[in-house]
């Protein structure tokens, strides 16, 4: 089966299992070993709290906070489910993993199974990601084959079960909980919010989300102990993250470095700079739906926290380049293209917000816009942030508000029929 995954430009420890000086056999599932054999599950918990471990994508939230969230919710927790790349902006670490290094996201899953007492655990890719079904279904089989995953896990008196699913046409709405509509058997469609999926999840039970990326830092977290994940990163944000680098560079792909590495060491010594010798236009540094930054602010560390200072955000570590020969009209309407395409038409602040908002920016765009289409536009972002129940809602408009405050210029220019002089529309996705 052929990936199509971008190039891993810059191993790390994590992405050491993905090939080449890979770790030794077995060493993906030590972590899933030792939480069975050697520590029980509060153990578990605790060294995961000691090494500040945080959910890839929910930046703000610990590991080891949120299955503490699940224990307190009332009603003992019933599932884990690993997303493993679905379909949208963002996704290409995840794929990585599943399908390089599947044994170490299983690890991870069943680590996680372990700290929070679930029997059942899904790991969920995207229908057409053939590659990493492939291998995601042999690692699961010998696992089985192995004693690590059914009745009696790694040998102990707890019965984990662990399934793939392939949801048909999911669109990465809801935070989740679309996907845990899907398991049940019904539309992909987000839930109203409250309850959380960490009150009323799969089957009605406490439920943890999480991607393949976090689950392969627990697994080898809890093999090497806390003090291993904090050797690296910053206090407040430790470890690595596997960031994928796109659009206008000379050395896309993907690049595991540490948390708080710089955006411009990672724009310009990983990634080569930009493309043909030209200078930055913009940098998403959270991908599409994330504020961009102007060319004078990439000097920040790679940490959410950081970023967000800057009005953006670190999402789900997928940094986009663009350059100063494209318009940034053109960029901001790209996005609002893209997230009308995965719009799945459910809620109405996605469904009617980001098609009014490519609407408003193609009239900008082709010179066709008044002054009273910018007010619009601000306001029509404030209110898609407001929605509380979609992803997509206010994902769309960080990045769109974010292009409309840096470069007003640009979109005065175009409001007043001069234009900018650059390249229209920008593909970036």
């Amino acid at each position: 089966m052929v990936s199509d995954l971008p190039r891993l430009c810059h191993p790390g420890r994590l992405t050491a299992h993905c090939g080449g000086s890979a770790a030794p056999e077995g060493a993906p599932w030590a972590g899933a070993r030792r939480a069975f054999l050697e520590l029980d599950p509060e153990a578990v918990t605790a060294l995961v709290d000691e090494s500040a471990l945080q959910v890839r994508g929910r930046w703000s939230s610990r590991v080891a906070d949120e299955w503490r969230a699940l224990s307190s919710a009332g009603a003992r927790p019933g599932a884990v489910v690993c997303h493993g790349g679905l379909v949208g902006p963002g996704s290409a670490a995840d794929r990585l993993l599943v399908e390089r290094a599947p044994e170490l996201v299983l690890a991870g899953v069943l680590t996680a199974a372990r700290a929070i007492g679930a029997s059942l655990a899904h790991v969920c890719l995207a229908e057409d990601h053939a590659a990493g079904a492939g291998a995601m279904t042999a690692a699961l089989e010998a696992a089985r084959a192995a004693g690590h995953v059914g009745d009696a896990a790694f040998g102990s008196g707890e019965a984990v079960a662990v399934e793939l699913a392939q949801p048909p046409a999911f669109t990465p709405c809801g935070g989740g909980t679309a996907l845990l509509e899907v398991l049940a058997g019904r539309l992909a469609r987000p839930r109203p919010r409250p309850p959380l999926p960490s009150a009323r999840g799969l089957g009605g039970t406490p439920t943890w989300i999480a991607d393949a990326e976090t689950c392969a830092q627990l697994a080898l977290t809890v093999a090497n102990g806390a003090d291993w994940l904090l050797a690296q990163g910053e206090p407040d944000a430790p470890g690595t993250a596997i960031f994928e680098v796109r659009g206008h560079v000379e050395r896309p792909g993907l690049y595991e470095l540490p948390l708080g590495t710089r955006l411009s060491a990672l724009v310009f010594e990983h990634a080569g700079g930009v493309a043909g010798g030209r200078k930055v236009g913009a940098v998403l540094p959270g991908g599409l739906s994330a504020g961009a930054l102007s060319p004078g602010g990439l000097d920040v560390p790679l940490t959410d926290a950081a970023l967000r200072e800057q009005g953006s955000a670190l999402g789900r570590g997928e940094v986009v380049v663009v350059d100063d020969a494209h318009c940034l009209v053109g960029t901001a309407l790209s996005i609002g293209a893209r997230f009308r395409e995965l719009a799945c038409g459910h809620a109405v602040h996605c469904r009617e917000g980001a098609l009014l908002v490519r609407e408003i920016l193609g009239r900008v765009l082709a010179g066709r816009a008044g002054q009273a289409d910018l007010v619009l536009l601000h306001e029509l972002c404030d209110e898609m942030l407001s929605d509380t129940h979609c992803g997509l809602a206010d994902g769309v408009a960080p990045s769109v508000r974010s292009l409309a405050l840096l470069f007003r210029d640009d979109f005065e220019s175009h409001v007043l029929g001069e234009g900018c002089g650059r390249a229209g529309e920008v593909r970036l996705s």
